[in-house]
């Protein structure tokens, strides 16, 4: 999109390979390769989840997190119940930013006790698999750090071979 603004800033292009040799070092490449296959990885596990569980696990999940999304974002519910959208807001960061499995399951846990606790979700009923690992798949997506070379997220992930 700025190449053309670019190329007129020096006809010899030397500013477009000095950024392009900043944001795509020597060991892009094998960094670019290894995040592939880690993402195909994180597609193939909730793909996984998804072809094993039925659809009514999947309908349940995906209303689930509609609710979830709802609520997030303020859109009045025909719920009786008052949601407490803080403290939501503050488990979904909480997930979204896990580090490790532990902080992961410890949050998706109080998530958990929020769906339990304002009753948008029946306890012998609900099949978590699936929103589990909608979670775990967002959590995968989510930037740990600020990134300065290579891609910033990979368009591509819907096409990565399976």
């Amino acid at each position: 999109m700025i190449r053309g603004y670019l190329m007129a800033l020096s006809n010899d292009g030397a500013e477009i390979k000095k950024q392009e040799v900043q944001q795509f070092p020597a060991e892009y490449a094998e960094q670019e390769k290894e995040k592939n296959q880690n993402d195909l990885a994180a597609l193939n596990k909730i793909i996984a989840v998804i072809a094993a569980a039925s659809q009514q696990d999947c309908r349940s999940a995906s209303a689930v997190d509609k609710t979830i999304q709802d609520i997030l974002n303020g859109i009045a519910l025909d719920a009786p119940v008052i949601y407490n959208r803080v403290n939501l807001k503050k488990i979904i960061k909480a997930i979204s930013q896990a580090d490790s499995e532990n902080a992961f399951e410890a949050a998706f846990t109080e998530l958990k006790n929020y769906l339990y606790h304002n009753e948008i979700i029946e306890k012998p009923t609900f099949n978590f698999d699936v929103l589990k690992a909608i979670y775990q798949f967002r959590n995968y997506l989510e930037p740990r750090d600020v990134i300065r070379t290579g891609k910033h997220f990979n368009a591509g992930l819907r096409s990565l071979e399976m």
